[in-house]
Protein backbone atom coordinates (compact mmCIF):
# COMPACT_ATOMS: atom_id res chain seq x y z
CA UNK A 1 0.00 0.00 0.00
CA UNK A 2 1.26 3.17 -0.81
CA UNK A 3 2.56 5.57 2.18
CA UNK A 4 2.62 9.02 1.63
CA UNK A 5 6.05 10.42 3.90
CA UNK A 6 8.08 13.40 3.72
CA UNK A 7 10.84 11.07 4.39
CA UNK A 8 10.12 9.13 1.23
CA UNK A 9 13.11 9.96 -1.31
CA UNK A 10 11.47 11.57 -4.17
CA UNK A 11 7.80 13.03 -4.62
CA UNK A 12 6.05 11.84 -8.23
CA UNK A 13 3.14 13.98 -9.19
CA UNK A 14 2.32 14.56 -12.68
CA UNK A 15 -0.93 15.18 -14.35
CA UNK A 16 -3.32 12.47 -14.89
CA UNK A 17 -2.53 9.98 -17.95
CA UNK A 18 1.04 10.80 -18.29
CA UNK A 19 2.92 7.72 -16.51
CA UNK A 20 3.17 8.02 -13.43
CA UNK A 21 2.12 4.39 -12.30
CA UNK A 22 4.14 3.35 -14.75
CA UNK A 23 7.42 4.99 -13.27
CA UNK A 24 6.00 4.39 -10.01
CA UNK A 25 6.33 0.50 -10.26
CA UNK A 26 9.42 0.83 -12.26
CA UNK A 27 11.11 2.36 -9.28
CA UNK A 28 9.45 0.80 -6.93
CA UNK A 29 10.39 -2.65 -8.34
CA UNK A 30 13.98 -1.99 -9.59
CA UNK A 31 15.44 0.40 -6.74
CA UNK A 32 15.71 1.12 -3.03
CA UNK A 33 14.41 4.56 -3.55
CA UNK A 34 11.29 5.24 -1.63
CA UNK A 35 8.34 7.36 -3.90
CA UNK A 36 5.46 9.44 -2.95
CA UNK A 37 3.06 9.02 -6.18
CA UNK A 38 0.36 11.56 -6.56
CA UNK A 39 -1.42 14.20 -8.74
CA UNK A 40 -1.95 17.45 -7.92
CA UNK A 41 -5.14 18.82 -7.68
CA UNK A 42 -5.89 22.65 -6.50
CA UNK A 43 -8.83 21.40 -4.51
CA UNK A 44 -6.48 19.76 -1.98
CA UNK A 45 -4.30 23.07 -1.38
CA UNK A 46 -6.13 26.14 -2.25
CA UNK A 47 -2.59 27.56 -1.67
CA UNK A 48 0.12 25.24 -3.91
CA UNK A 49 2.03 25.31 -0.81
CA UNK A 50 -0.72 24.31 2.04
CA UNK A 51 -0.83 21.44 4.05
CA UNK A 52 -0.97 18.54 1.89
CA UNK A 53 1.47 19.12 -0.34
CA UNK A 54 3.87 20.55 2.51
CA UNK A 55 2.94 17.68 4.95
CA UNK A 56 3.10 14.56 2.50
CA UNK A 57 5.18 15.25 -0.27
CA UNK A 58 9.05 14.85 0.08
CA UNK A 59 11.70 16.93 -2.45
CA UNK A 60 12.44 17.07 -4.58
CA UNK A 61 9.20 16.88 -6.63
CA UNK A 62 9.76 15.14 -10.06
CA UNK A 63 6.93 15.45 -12.92
CA UNK A 64 6.43 13.65 -16.30
CA UNK A 65 5.72 16.10 -19.33
CA UNK A 66 2.91 14.86 -21.48
CA UNK A 67 1.50 17.55 -24.50
CA UNK A 68 -2.35 18.42 -23.41
CA UNK A 69 -3.81 16.91 -26.30
CA UNK A 70 -2.98 13.09 -25.33
CA UNK A 71 -3.29 13.60 -21.75
CA UNK A 72 -6.28 15.21 -21.98
CA UNK A 73 -7.81 12.69 -25.05
CA UNK A 74 -6.85 10.05 -22.45
CA UNK A 75 -8.44 11.25 -19.30
CA UNK A 76 -11.35 12.32 -21.43
CA UNK A 77 -11.39 8.36 -22.60
CA UNK A 78 -11.29 7.11 -19.31
CA UNK A 79 -13.86 9.41 -17.43
CA UNK A 80 -16.33 8.87 -20.51
CA UNK A 81 -16.23 13.19 -20.70
CA UNK A 82 -17.55 13.27 -17.15
CA UNK A 83 -14.89 16.08 -16.05
CA UNK A 84 -13.75 16.98 -19.14
CA UNK A 85 -13.43 21.07 -18.14
CA UNK A 86 -12.41 20.14 -14.72
CA UNK A 87 -9.39 18.15 -16.18
CA UNK A 88 -8.54 20.79 -18.76
CA UNK A 89 -8.55 23.59 -16.10
CA UNK A 90 -6.60 21.17 -13.54
CA UNK A 91 -3.91 20.77 -16.79
CA UNK A 92 -3.41 24.47 -16.50
CA UNK A 93 -3.00 24.19 -12.69
CA UNK A 94 -0.85 21.38 -12.83
CA UNK A 95 1.55 22.88 -14.99
CA UNK A 96 1.67 26.29 -12.84
CA UNK A 97 2.13 24.47 -9.58
CA UNK A 98 4.95 22.18 -10.94
CA UNK A 99 6.80 25.54 -12.92
CA UNK A 100 7.26 27.09 -9.51
CA UNK A 101 7.47 23.49 -7.39
CA UNK A 102 9.24 20.61 -9.42
CA UNK A 103 12.97 20.06 -9.51
CA UNK A 104 13.16 17.64 -12.10
CA UNK A 105 11.28 17.43 -15.64
CA UNK A 106 11.12 14.10 -17.63
CA UNK A 107 9.26 13.89 -21.33
CA UNK A 108 6.52 11.46 -21.60
CA UNK A 109 8.69 10.45 -24.92
CA UNK A 110 11.09 9.22 -22.91
CA UNK A 111 9.86 7.36 -20.03
CA UNK A 112 7.57 5.37 -22.62
CA UNK A 113 10.88 4.84 -25.04
CA UNK A 114 13.18 4.06 -22.18
CA UNK A 115 12.71 4.05 -18.47
CA UNK A 116 15.59 2.34 -17.51
CA UNK A 117 17.30 5.55 -18.96
CA UNK A 118 15.26 7.37 -16.85
CA UNK A 119 15.21 5.46 -13.58
CA UNK A 120 19.57 5.13 -13.89
CA UNK A 121 19.10 9.22 -14.13
CA UNK A 122 17.17 9.43 -10.81
CA UNK A 123 18.91 6.82 -8.86
CA UNK A 124 22.33 8.29 -9.54
CA UNK A 125 20.89 11.65 -9.09
CA UNK A 126 19.59 10.83 -5.14
CA UNK A 127 21.78 7.98 -4.52
CA UNK A 128 19.51 4.87 -5.24
CA UNK A 129 20.60 1.40 -6.31
CA UNK A 130 19.25 0.40 -9.76
CA UNK A 131 18.90 -3.70 -9.90
CA UNK A 132 16.62 -4.55 -12.49
CA UNK A 133 13.89 -6.95 -11.29
CA UNK A 134 11.34 -6.51 -13.74
CA UNK A 135 10.82 -4.28 -16.73
CA UNK A 136 7.87 -6.44 -18.17
CA UNK A 137 4.83 -4.78 -18.96
CA UNK A 138 2.87 -7.83 -18.37
CA UNK A 139 3.75 -7.46 -14.48
CA UNK A 140 2.66 -4.18 -14.44
CA UNK A 141 0.18 -4.91 -15.94
CA UNK A 142 -1.20 -7.63 -13.52
CA UNK A 143 0.47 -5.21 -10.55
CA UNK A 144 -2.02 -2.17 -11.69
CA UNK A 145 -4.67 -4.61 -12.42
CA UNK A 146 -4.45 -5.79 -8.56
CA UNK A 147 -4.14 -2.23 -6.60
CA UNK A 148 -5.82 0.07 -8.81
CA UNK A 149 -9.11 1.34 -9.21
CA UNK A 150 -11.22 -0.80 -12.53
CA UNK A 151 -12.36 2.50 -13.16
CA UNK A 152 -8.97 3.52 -14.44
CA UNK A 153 -7.42 2.14 -17.52
CA UNK A 154 -4.30 0.97 -18.08
CA UNK A 155 -4.50 2.77 -21.92
CA UNK A 156 -7.02 4.19 -23.35
CA UNK A 157 -5.82 4.43 -26.76
CA UNK A 158 -6.97 0.95 -27.29
CA UNK A 159 -10.67 2.52 -26.72
CA UNK A 160 -12.87 3.45 -29.72
CA UNK A 161 -13.74 6.42 -28.28
CA UNK A 162 -10.16 7.57 -27.90
CA UNK A 163 -10.06 8.91 -31.86
CA UNK A 164 -13.01 10.70 -31.23
CA UNK A 165 -11.66 12.52 -28.23
CA UNK A 166 -8.76 13.63 -29.80
CA UNK A 167 -10.92 15.05 -33.07
CA UNK A 168 -13.25 17.27 -30.28
CA UNK A 169 -10.00 17.98 -28.03
CA UNK A 170 -7.65 18.92 -31.29
CA UNK A 171 -10.51 21.83 -31.85
CA UNK A 172 -10.41 23.57 -28.88
CA UNK A 173 -8.17 26.15 -27.93
CA UNK A 174 -5.29 24.86 -26.13
CA UNK A 175 -3.06 27.93 -26.32
CA UNK A 176 -2.39 28.59 -22.66
CA UNK A 177 -2.28 24.66 -21.78
CA UNK A 178 0.93 24.85 -24.94
CA UNK A 179 2.76 27.14 -23.81
CA UNK A 180 3.30 26.08 -20.32
CA UNK A 181 3.67 22.56 -21.60
CA UNK A 182 6.51 24.12 -23.99
CA UNK A 183 8.02 25.92 -20.80
CA UNK A 184 8.40 22.66 -18.92
CA UNK A 185 9.66 20.64 -22.08
CA UNK A 186 12.45 23.50 -21.93
CA UNK A 187 13.26 22.28 -18.31
CA UNK A 188 13.24 18.70 -18.90
CA UNK A 189 16.52 16.71 -18.58
CA UNK A 190 18.46 15.46 -21.95
CA UNK A 191 18.91 11.76 -21.66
Amino acid sequence: MLELSKDNNISLLTYPRSGRHWLYWYINTNTNLKVNFTHYDIKEANDPTEILYQKILSDPIITIVRNPVDCLSSINTMEDNGMFMYRAQQYLDHYRFMLENCSIFFKFEDLKEDTEKVVRYICEKFNGTLDIKSDSFSEYEAWYKETQNPFKLISSKAKPKYINNLDYIKQMDLSEHYRLYSIARLRCINL
